[in-house]
């Protein structure tokens, strides 16, 4: 069984900055090139090991033409999402949800555990499914970001998860609350925050990402969290990875749910 929660909870799983960057719309004569850069991942999870989908078999959901240092990642049991083109993925999945993980190198488990641990460059997003085990964090998370704290304290007396406390695990974060789905957080260089509550790691290098409620007829409520860590010398890369998964997260292309 995978348990893919670094909380203490007994569960199973678990910025957008404008860009001077063209927006291009590409022409039909162009689609073939666009649709080369889905990467299709492997996953591992409670129900066994699933394959890589065939790369050709998904289309990248952006209105735009990607630039070249970009491509579109995806594995089942996980939303898709944007990253440095030539890097490796993976997906880790149980009841809660799915964590896609694309990192320059390939990532196993690690210290025994079902999980790795990361302290270098970065792209993470996490589905966290209400349907099961994911539903402590959907409503810990919702109420940390979008309700008040005297809410959130009845919320953790009417459950009796009196351990958790977010306002002092992630009180080093930068949070900015862009109206009441969507939450943007910096997590600073070599501290531990909420961008380090899932696989990654404190480093050198800051944390960056949005956290998003949604709802949909087929998981009903859900958060979906996209982690970027990248070196200082490519912040402009940064910027539009950031742009381009907080896009298609909010419209529904195929960042936000499996």
């Amino acid at each position: 069984m995978y348990v893919l929660a670094r909380r203490t909870l007994p569960l199973i799983l678990v910025c957008a900055v404008a860009t001077a960057w063209p927006r291009v719309v590409p022409t039909r004569s162009e689609a073939t090139q666009h649709q080369r850069v889905s990467i299709g991942c492997p996953a591992d999870g409670q129900a066994g090991p699933v394959e890589a989908p065939e790369a050709n078999a998904r289309s990248v959901p952006a209105a735009e033409r990607l630039p070249e240092t970009v491509a579109y990642y995806k594995g089942e049991q996980a939303p898709g999402a944007f990253a440095p083109r030539g890097w490796q993925c993976h997906v880790w999945y149980g009841s809660g949800g799915g964590i896609l993980l694309v990192t320059p190198d390939a990532q196993k488990p690690v210290n025994g555990t079902a999980w790795p641990a990361v302290s270098g460059e970065a792209v993470e997003l996490t589905f966290h499914d209400s349907g099961a085990s994911g539903r402590y964090q959907v409503q810990e998370y919702s109420l940390f970001f979008f309700h008040t704290r005297q809410e959130f304290r009845r919320w953790v007396e009417g459950t009796g998860f009196n351990f958790l406390n977010p306002y002092e695990d992630f009180k080093n974060d930068s949070i900015k609350i862009r109206g009441r789905t969507v939450a943007e957080f910096i997590t600073p260089p070599s501290t531990t925050g909420f961008g380090t509550a899932q696989f990654l790691r404190p480093s050198t290098d800051t944390i960056e990402g949005t956290a998003v409620f949604g709802n949909s007829k087929a998981y009903g409520e859900y958060l979906v969290v996209l982690r970027i860590r990248l070196s200082q010398t490519k912040s402009q890369l940064k910027t539009e990875l950031l742009r381009l998964n907080r896009t298609c997260i909010l419209e529904s292309r195929g960042c936000s749910t499996p």
